[in-house]
């Protein structure tokens, strides 16, 4: 009995010093729920500096996601420079494609062909008809003048011997009167139309005449110029080039990155013939008026100082397609994958552990983070 109670305790003894290791590692390790594992401890440095070389704080900020593509020049204002002269004979184009133009520059020169005989005919037809006019003229002034001198007989006897016969003559002269005045003043009145309009009609022959020259209509740039033979009489509506307004300039992408771009989202437009970089906003977007428009035409914040003859310009245009702000955002860099799930080393009370996350919106180095960590923890950054 002895001997099975000694071998009861020495057993129990054995075990006990069996369980103390084990129950000792297990009060000295963390807490851990799933998703988190200890992995390494950093360096026993804890100063700012070391910290922040190697760690990344999570912190608010903005991911944009951005597209990109080539741009052109658009002039919103242009018109087409036209001959509008009757019997114009070209004497010269002033300008060539490209070139910049001010309002009131020359654009190209005339010489008007006219009949004398037309001129002739004209200022004759005007000095036939004054002449005729100064002579009915005369003729209703003289109706005028006998009217009168008979109203005043006329009264003159009603009130020596008035009677109701003087009365009703009275009446009848003063009626005869007002038809005179009235034939006068509208003899008068059209008469004056036809005299305006035969002067007008001779100033017009020779303001065409006089005016053998087109001009810029406002500052701009040449584009097309159309042929026109020096030497040849020119139809009249016949175009001389094409130009456009430099007051406004946008700039249209190509149609691959349109359907990336939002209506009324900001754009970045880069230029590379003087190398500048300007901001605008997007006015058009297919997925606002149509796939049909096939582009994005973007409005500069401000002027583009722009040299139209230097074919070494480059345009690039740069506009956000999404955009979050105010939250959670990472470098990518700092984000891994397993079995496609994301996590990040998460460093904490000394330790790293790792930390499974769920990503947002992503950028080209920058991600979204909408669940797993919170603002002001830190991760490993390398």
């Amino acid at each position: 009995m002895l001997d099975s109670r000694k071998i009861s305790v020495y057993s129990v003894f054995l075990i006990l010093l069996l369980l103390v290791p084990v129950w000792l590692f297990g009060c000295s390790a963390d807490d851990r729920t799933e998703g988190e594992a200890l992995l390494w401890t950093p360096e026993t440095n804890t100063s700012s500096q070391n910290k922040n070389a190697n760690l990344v704080e999570v912190s608010t900020g903005t991911v944009s996601r951005v597209v990109s593509g080539e741009g052109i020049l658009v002039y919103p204002k242009n018109e087409t420079i036209t001959c509008d002269f009757n019997n114009a004979r070209l004497v010269s184009v002033n300008v060539k494609k490209g070139e910049t133009v001010k309002k009131g520059d020359i654009i190209a020169k005339f010489t008007i062909e006219y009949n004398e005989s037309d001129l002739t005919s004209l200022e004759s037809e005007l000095s036939i008809f004054e002449k005729q006019h100064k002579a009915g003229l005369l003729s209703y002034k003289n109706g005028v003048a006998i009217a009168e001198s008979q109203l005043r007989d006329i009264q003159d006897e009603y009130e020596k011997n008035p009677s109701d016969y003087l009365r009703i003559q009275v009446a009848k002269a003063e009626i005869q009167l007002k038809k005179a005045k009235a034939t006068l003043d509208f003899y008068e009145y059209e008469n004056s139309r036809k005299i305006r309009s035969l002067e007008r009609s001779i100033e017009d022959f020779k303001q065409r005449i006089e005016e053998d020259t087109v001009y810029a209509p406002f500052d701009g740039i040449i584009g097309n110029i159309d042929y026109l033979p020096v030497g040849n009489i020119i139809t009249p509506g016949s175009s001389i080039c094409y130009m456009y307004a430099t007051d406004s300039v946008w700039i249209a992408t190509n149609s691959d990155i349109s359907n990336g771009m939002r209506y009324n989202a900001p754009a970045e437009i880069e230029i590379s013939v003087p190398k500048e970089t300007y901001s605008g906003r997007i006015i058009t977007a297919p997925d606002v008026f149509g796939n049909h428009t096939g582009r994005v035409v973007i409005i500069p914040d401000s002027p583009i100082e722009i040299d139209t003859n230097n074919r070494l310009r480059r345009i690039t245009v740069k506009a956000s397609r999404y955009s979050l702000e105010n939250v959670l955002t990472l470098p990518s860099k700092v984000i891994y994958n397993e079995d496609g799930k994301r996590f990040v080393y998460l460093y904490e009370d000394g330790f790293s552990k790792k930390r499974y996350v769920t990503l947002g919106l992503s950028a080209l180095n920058t991600v979204q983070i909408l669940d797993g960590l919170s603002e002001g923890q830190w991760v490993v950054a390398n």
